[in-house]
């Protein structure tokens, strides 16, 4: 509860931001209970940026594309081990293999590239 409460105070400019670990893992959590208790399925997409381009610009510049093109449950953070993790509730490997193709693109022409990976919660074949 205090990672929501610590969400939500801060001001609109601060929430367009990625999530710091801390937050992401907790707010990981909650989307895995969801998703356990309304039998649902969730994507996650990770970013895995070249250290040279991982300038406090270059994040911004990251949050900010992705926050265009979001829906209102998606959530993006920084992972413990520095990546950038984006949550997708209700999305299928596909629909997020089109976001990390649509997202590739979109920073490809502001000069950052990345590889990604996706992971499916629960892990099934849908």
């Amino acid at each position: 509860m205090l990672g929501w409460l610590r969400l939500f105070a801060r001001s609109r400019v601060e929430r367009t931001l990625l999530l710091d670990p801390d937050e992401f893992e907790a707010m990981l959590k909650r989307e895995r209970s969801r998703a356990d208790r309304a039998g649902s399925v969730f994507s996650v997409l990770t970013l895995s940026v070249s250290p040279t381009q991982l300038q406090p610009a270059d994040l911004q510049s990251i949050a900010e594309t992705f926050r265009k093109r979001r829906r209102a449950t998606d959530l993006t953070g920084r992972t413990p081990d520095g990546r950038i993790g984006i949550v997708l509730p209700d999305t299928t490997r596909e629909q997020a293999e089109v976001l990390a193709a649509s997202l590739s693109e979109t920073l490809s022409d502001k000069g950052i590239s990345f590889s990604h990976s996706i992971s499916l919660y629960p892990e099934t074949t849908r």
